[in-house]
């Protein structure tokens, strides 16, 4: 009796291990009062069924700090950057790497995290423009331009657009 007991609870052991293992886990907080960053050539950040988004900064205020080092991060080409704010404002600006100019979206842009099930929603004027799942999170640095700026570690993760 004693022996099944074990064996039972060595595989409840396995079975949550397994399922556990291979989901990322992140919070509203990984998000609130952050900035983080997307390729956007072509306009992918509207369209592409993957975007990788790269944390930037933890704190909003920074968000002038890192534009010449995105730039190197994204192998010059055309990022957006998105300030996640309190009570789900968003910010975003566009910046074309050829001419250096920047644009800043107006409207009320919104966004949603939901912890079950690991999804990021977007909205415009109260209506949805994107919702993606996260399915993984790794390590990176942000190099920078200047040799003489360490590398900024943080990390990347990567969203799904979910079908509408």
């Amino acid at each position: 009796m004693l022996l099944y007991k074990n064996i039972v609870l060595i595989c409840i052991f396995l079975f949550l291990g397994y399922f556990v293992n291979g989901q990322v886990f992140l919070s509203t907080k990984d998000f609130q009062n952050s900035i983080w960053a997307a390729k956007n050539e072509n306009f992918g950040f509207y369209k592409d069924d993957t975007i990788t988004l790269v944390r930037v900064a933890k704190n909003i205020e920074e968000k002038e700090q890192f534009r010449p080092d995105l730039a190197n991060y994204f192998d010059n080409k055309n990022y957006i950057v998105l300030g996640f704010k309190e009570k789900q404002d968003l910010e975003l600006s566009e910046t074309n790497v050829k001419d250096w100019s920047i644009v800043t979206k107006v409207g009320k842009y919104k966004w949603l995290f939901q912890k079950r099930g690991q999804k990021l929603n977007f909205f415009f004027n109260s209506k949805s423009i994107g919702s993606f799942r996260i399915v993984s999170k790794k390590q990176t640095a942000i190099k920078s331009g200047f040799t003489y700026i360490q590398p900024k570690s943080t990390y990347e993760i990567l969203l799904i657009r979910c079908k509408p």
